[in-house]
C-alpha cells in the first residue's frame, strides 16, 4: 500500500514539474516549462506541432494546431502524407487559406461545397452557385453553360462563343442584337472624294473593271470578305466613298441633261 501511494505522489511529482497542469470544472489550461518544445499530441505519441490530433479516419489525419512554414492551423491527410487544409494570419490582419502540403511550397486545387451547395461572399442573401457583394478584379475570368463560353483575359480582350484567347478587344462568334453601335474614327474620312485635287474614274473605267472583277473598285469581293472578314470602320469609309463618288456622277450627269435640255429648247424656238 505504502508503494502504490509513493508512485502516484511521484506521479503527481512529475506531472507538476513537466507539465504544470491546471484542472478546473469546464476548462483545462496547459502551461508548459518550455513553451518553445514541448507539444500536446492526442492519438499520437509523437506529436510535430504544438497541438497534434490524429483520427482514423480513412478522410483526414486530423488536426494541427502551432506555427509551422505553412500556417498555423492544418487539416492533413490520414496516413502521415503531408497534404492538407492550411490557414494563417498575416502581419497585417488578413487571414488566408490554402490547400497544399506542410513540407514543401507546392499548392493545390481547392474544392468549395464538392456535394452542392451555394458560396456567398461579403453576403448572407446567396441567390446564385457563387454570390458576391462587392467588385471582382482579377487577371482572367471565364464563364461556360447556358452561354457556351465567355471569357474575359489578362490583355483586356473579352471573348463569347470562343475557347481561345480572342485576338480583338471584342470578339463573338454568333450574332450580335443590339439597339445603339457607336464606333469612334480617326478624322479623314471619305469626304477627301469631293476635293478639287481628286480623280474620279470615269464611268466607262467603272464599268470596265465591273465587268472584269464583278465587284467595285477598292470593295472586298464577296470571296475574299468572306474567307478574310473585313474591317467594319474601313469599309464604313469604303461605302462612303462609293456615295460620294455616285454623287459626283450624279451631279456631272444632272448638269449634261440640263444642257441638252437647254439645247433641246433652243432648237424648238427655231
Amino acid at each position: 500500500m505504502k508503494k502504490l501511494i509513493f508512485i502516484h505522489v511521484m506521479l503527481l511529482c512529475s506531472i507538476e514539474l513537466f507539465s504544470q497542469q491546471y484542472w478546473s470544472p469546464g476548462t483545462l489550461s496547459i502551461y508548459p516549462t518550455n513553451p518553445a518544445t514541448t507539444k500536446v499530441g492526442i492519438g499520437t505519441s509523437t506529436p510535430s506541432f504544438l497541438f497534434h490530433i490524429v483520427g482514423k479516419n480513412a478522410n483526414s489525419e486530423g488536426m494541427t494546431l502551432g506555427s509551422t512554414t505553412t500556417g498555423n492551423f492544418a487539416l492533413t491527410s490520414y496516413g502521415g502524407n503531408a497534404y492538407g487544409l492550411f490557414a494563417g494570419v498575416c502581419n497585417h490582419g488578413n487571414a488566408w487559406l490554402q490547400a497544399g502540403r506542410y513540407d514543401t511550397p507546392t499548392a493545390y486545387n481547392l474544392i468549395l461545397q464538392p456535394s452542392g451547395g451555394s458560396v456567398g461572399i461579403g453576403t448572407h442573401n446567396i441567390t446564385n452557385l457563387l454570390t458576391v457583394n462587392g467588385s471582382i478584379s482579377g487577371t482572367t475570368l471565364t464563364t461556360s453553360g447556358l452561354i457556351n463560353t465567355a471569357g474575359i483575359y489578362s490583355s483586356g480582350k473579352v471573348g463569347i462563343g470562343i475557347y481561345a484567347n480572342p485576338n480583338y478587344m471584342l470578339t463573338v462568334d454568333g450574332g450580335i442584337v443590339c439597339t445603339e453601335v457607336q464606333v469612334v474614327t480617326n478624322p479623314g474620312q471619305a469626304d477627301y472624294v469631293f476635293n478639287p485635287t481628286y480623280r474620279l474614274r470615269t464611268i466607262n473605267e467603272v464599268e470596265s473593271f465591273v465587268k472584269e472583277n464583278n465587284h467595285l473598285p477598292e470593295v472586298p469581293s464577296a470571296a475574299e470578305a468572306k474567307e478574310k472578314g473585313y474591317n467594319l470602320t474601313d469599309m464604313d469609309n469604303m461605302l462612303l466613298k462609293k456615295i460620294e463618288e455616285l454623287t459626283l456622277y450624279t451631279i456631272e450627269l444632272n448638269k449634261r441633261l440640263a444642257a441638252l435640255e437647254s439645247e433641246n429648247n433652243r432648237l424648238k424656238l427655231k
